[in-house]
């Protein structure tokens, strides 16, 4: 099956869709243009020609490239051929590196010669799972600077078992992309698995968490979990046949998932931050007043959210990306629910104002991720929880979450303009602003 390709997109690096607005141009008549107005070959941009609507309203919003139906998933990367002229003298083609081909880059991790990460986690099978022969099928799922997964499997019990491998990079380490201030709270490579531990142990569906890694397993921050089956690219969720059973349920299983991620106990996971309506507010000043530059856009949202901030919020665990393609699916629906390394304590329907985004409804027809109705999402939860559900709270943080995206598309362009190596990305994230900027206001005026 093809890959969709996908754009830079996520201001907080885990990608975004590129997708069209009711009301606004269609991506057909978006030009795709360098900074300086030119086409990448320095012509005058030319319009982009396709005309078929999933090329532009379904994109994975996590970079991730994984090409099977496992948890671990991700992105087609867009393969730019290398150039075959010669190698300057003295320079020697790299040898291959054996078992899966992939050596660690981070200091925490780096090798002894000869070592090969296949053998480090060959060595993690048999100490931490009980593995009783030797690690197969080692694949890499996704690679990027902060967070990198591999598939692998190894006999366990008298029968080969599937796993994913997660590391991330050192905790601690500063991020030079970072920008103005703290973004969002990220956890580091153990932190959220602990989260994990413990929303599992209230039954909120998640992959369950075999290892944590530790210093001796020489493979840096992260964890083993189990790999668990299923479709997490948006595009195929939303639209393909065999999962629409699914898609008519999912609203409802989404309102009992984050009624038991709320109710999961904060007092042990003393690691979390706590991040509020007002904290997040505060933080958005900062970033603008930063910046820099002239928003009204962002000035209004902003005094709009201040003038409606929720009076007297619950506290709670709060997921912080609870969406989808942060869901593993099946026929009869969400089977796990990923990527909780923004978790944090704050108000609850933060959580189910962020599922609303229109950014996350990927060309789908439902208000919740594009699959589903308020209505469903918040009688589900009302039910699971006891709690009352205030929708003008909840839109609340469907108008934060759209600002969060906006602020963070100018994060990306400022970074882009003053450092001094210049990424791309960043550049193509910072002209996407308009995007979340639509949307919010369209929110905020009452429009779906």
């Amino acid at each position: 099956m093809g890959e969709a390709v996908r754009r830079p997109g996520h201001p907080d690096g885990r990608g975004q869709p590129d997708r069209g607005h009711a009301g606004a141009p269609p991506p057909q008549e978006r030009r795709l243009l360098a900074v300086d107005g030119t086409s990448h070959r320095g012509h005058p941009a030319r319009r982009f020609q396709s005309d078929r609507p999933e090329a532009h309203a379904a994109f994975d919003p996590a970079p991730r490239a994984a090409p099977g139906r496992a948890h671990a998933r991700g992105a087609a990367r867009v393969r730019v051929p290398r150039r075959r002229g010669r190698r300057p003298a003295g320079r020697r083609r790299r040898a291959p590196v054996a078992g899966g081909g992939h050596r660690l880059s981070d200091p925490a991790s780096t090798f002894s010669t000869g070592e090969t990460l296949h053998a480090r986690v060959e060595a993690l099978a048999r100490r931490r799972l009980g593995a009783t022969g030797p690690v197969t099928d080692l694949q890499t799922l996704t690679a990027g600077a902060n967070k990198g997964t591999w598939a692998f499997r190894a006999p366990v019990d008298d029968r080969q078992a599937s796993f994913i491998l997660q590391r991330q990079a050192p905790s601690g380490a500063p991020d030079p992309d970072a920008g103005p201030d703290d973004w969002v709270p990220h956890l580091d490579g153990t932190q959220e698995f602990q989260v994990m531990l413990a929303a599992e142990a209230g039954d909120v569906p998640v992959p369950h968490v075999r290892h944590i890694l530790e210093p001796d397993d020489g493979l840096g921050e992260g964890a083993v979990t189990e790999r668990i089956d299923g479709e997490t690219i948006p595009a195929r969720v939303l639209r393909q046949p065999e999962l629409e059973g699914a898609r008519v349920r999912m609203a409802a299983q989404c309102g009992r998932i984050l009624a038991g991620i709320h109710r999961v106990p904060v007092d042990r996971l003393h690691f979390l931050r706590e991040f509020d309506a007002q904290a997040t507010l505060d933080l958005f000043q900062r970033t603008l007043d930063a910046v820099g530059l002239p928003l009204p856009p962002l000035e209004l949202a902003l005094r709009w959210a201040r003038e409606r901030m929720p009076r007297a919020p619950r506290r709670s665990l709060v997921h912080g990306d609870f969406r989808t393609g942060n869901f593993i699916v099946g026929p009869e629906g969400i089977r796990a629910v990923l990527d909780w390394e923004i978790a944090h304590v704050g108000d609850p329907m933060e959580d189910l104002g962020y599922l609303c985004m229109r950014t996350w409804r990927f060309g789908g027809p439902g208000p919740v991720g594009g699959f589903g109705a308020r209505e469903e999402l918040f009688a589900a939860y009302e039910k699971a929880s006891g709690l009352t559900v205030d929708p003008q709270e909840a839109r609340f943080w469907e108008v934060v979450g759209a600002m969060r995206w906006a602020l963070g598309c100018v994060r990306r362009a400022h970074a882009w303009r003053h450092q001094r190596e210049r990424k791309l990305e960043f550049a193509a994230v910072g002209r996407r602003i308009e995007e979340p900027v639509y949307d919010l206001l369209n929110v905020i005026e009452g429009r779906d």
